[in-house]
């Protein structure tokens, strides 16, 4: 428990040095009488659509769980959803989400290959479709957007790439066992070199049996033609929820001009901006690409209120979320 609360108070410091610049700046001021005039219905709705956001990752990985090994509560696989992001939120590049995810799914009984193969589907069809959607509004909006912020769309470009990128690699790496074990030996004598691990044959043992598991279910799962087209629905009605919150708040502010389409094009290049931004929660760069891309469409004084209102719903919260699921679930990270 003592390591569950170190890693939520990271969490915590992250929400501080947010209320600190709010503070500090005095934007407070410009937030509070922000929201205090913004349509409520339309704030209502933004987070709706996150907790739909949220619903449907937790559907998606119950579905994997029913399928590939047995049934389930609904109730279990929203808490691994809910501790993926909280590990995901704290760390750079979101690397500390899946194994999170991978130790719950083992106190679920689920195992290791098993949960890997579940966790790098989920991942590739989501990197899949997010990439898939930019493509369609890079065809569709590059113009407008390449006319009004061109030294910046370059990085969506980069963005995009480094996704399209990772795609290959993950693809490459569930279909060639061979490559897998090469690699993970050569790491594990590295770490027996630096006296990190001591049995080499042993942890290789481990290593193999799990690479081998991992394999036997990305083989099952492509077997499973139903449930990836269900996966992939979803994860483009998953997505399409996200691209939608900032639409909700333009509205909200009383702003009209602007197409939902030209909207939902900004929210994909600021997440293709942010994709490669080595900070947790994409921090930074999250809220500068924000400011940039939707300087086009918020009046001056709604900028700033409408990215702290974003991160708010689309972040910070689910953060504090995750981090009660995390003590709930009494799980030592720190060990895994």
């Amino acid at each position: 428990m003592n390591k569950n609360k170190f890693w939520l108070s990271i969490g915590a410091l992250f929400i501080l040095i947010a209320c600190t610049y709010l503070y500090t700046s005095g934007q407070y001021i410009n937030v509070y009488h922000a929201l205090k005039s913004m349509n409520k219905w339309w704030l209502f709705t933004a987070m709706s659509l996150i907790l739909v956001y949220w619903l449907i990752e937790t559907k998606i990985l119950h579905l994997l769980i029913n399928e590939l090994y047995k049934k389930k509560r609904f109730k279990d696989a929203l808490k691994v959803s809910m501790i993926g992001q909280f590990f995901s939120g704290i760390t750079p590049f979101a690397t500390g989400g899946q194994p999170a995810q991978l130790v719950l799914l083992s106190k679920l009984k689920v195992p290791v290959g098993m949960g890997s193969s579940m966790l790098m589907s989920k991942f590739v069809i989501y990197q899949g479709i997010l990439v898939l959607y930019a493509a369609i509004l890079l065809i569709l909006k590059a113009n407008l957007f390449l006319t009004n912020i061109n030294n910046l769309f370059s990085l969506v470009f980069i963005g995009f790439g480094v996704n399209l990128v990772v795609i290959s690699a993950l693809v490459f790496i569930s279909v060639s066992k061979n490559i897998n074990k090469k690699v993970s030996n050569k790491i594990i004598k590295i770490l027996y070199k630096i006296k990190l691990i001591k049995n080499v044959d042993m942890v290789q043992l481990k290593i193999a049996k799990n690479i081998e598991e991992f394999h036997q279910q990305v083989a099952i799962l492509s077997g499973h033609k139903l449930l990836v087209i269900k996966m992939i629905l979803l994860t483009f009605f998953q997505l399409t929820c996200y691209f939608l919150v900032p639409y909700c708040l333009y509205r909200g502010f009383g702003l009209t001009g602007v197409s939902i389409v030209d909207i939902i094009a900004a929210t994909a290049f600021v997440l293709m901006v942010t994709s490669f931004i080595p900070m947790p929660g994409g921090s930074g760069g999250a809220e500068g690409g924000f400011y940039i891309i939707f300087g086009m469409f918020f009046i001056g004084k709604y900028i700033v209120p409408a990215i702290l209102v974003w991160r708010i719903i689309t972040y910070y919260m689910w953060m504090v979320i995750g981090g009660v699921w995390m003590l709930s679930a009494n799980v030592n990270y720190a060990r895994s």
